[in-house]
């Protein structure tokens, strides 16, 4: 009988706590920023600043920093030729390449005097995502299209026994949901089919399984 009570105890914690992660998990729905459309309707190559951008307003909240909200704009602003992909290939050329996206990350977070830096990590596996979301919270991730196309997106949660994840992710054909609806659950084996996908541009850059790593500077 006690057995059967501390069983139905732990239970009920364990059920409490998921409810209270899954709810801080969709909250961070209200830091949600489109990529943006062209003028011919057609999502823009600014997927990377954007991404970007929202994890710098997460971490900046998280800080308890109060100074204004950073834009995808000035993210752009802060990558530099040499962090872009070369205009010549075609779909992502003029786009954000990783060590770019690190760069205006860094650059920005010590200007907003942000405590928190930004890693690349490349040549990534599932285990190290995991268990680096685990621990910090937070992780940037590049998929790359079958069309040759590529895209970033944060990944703010990772089950991969259940086999989902959770991303926060700048698709301007979300911007229209309410903050609530924003984060958007995945099946874990289709993403990894497409963070593991290396084109020929791809093979050229040394560009495979991406990930921009953020971790706090306080001591």
């Amino acid at each position: 009988m006690i057995y059967s009570q501390l069983s139905l105890m732990i239970e009920t914690d364990q059920k409490i706590k998921m409810e209270q992660n899954s709810r801080q998990v969709f909250n961070l729905g209200r830091f949600y920023l489109s990529q943006g459309m062209t003028q011919q309707q057609i999502p823009t190559n600014d997927c990377g600043p954007t991404a970007v951008a929202m994890m710098i307003n997460i971490l900046r909240e998280q800080s308890g920093i109060r100074n204004k909200k950073v834009s995808k704009k000035e993210v752009t602003s802060a990558i530099s030729l040499m962090g872009r992909i070369p205009n010549w290939i075609p779909k992502i050329g003029g786009a954000s390449a990783p060590w770019g996206l690190v760069s205006a990350f860094n650059h920005l977070a010590h200007r907003n005097h942000i405590p928190w830096e930004a890693r690349r990590v490349s040549h990534a596996n599932s285990v190290l995502l995991a268990k680096t979301l685990k621990k910090i919270g937070y992780i940037s991730i590049l998929r790359v299209w079958k069309n040759g196309g590529a895209h970033w997106s944060n990944v703010i949660h990772i089950d991969l026994r259940e086999g989902f994840i959770h991303l926060l992710d700048p698709n301007p054909y979300l911007a229209h949901l309410p903050a609530s609806k924003i984060i958007q659950v995945e099946d874990w084996k289709t993403v990894k089919q497409d963070w593991e996908r290396q084109p020929w541009w791809a093979k050229c850059l040394g560009i495979k399984r991406e990930l921009i790593v953020y971790q706090s500077t306080d001591k």
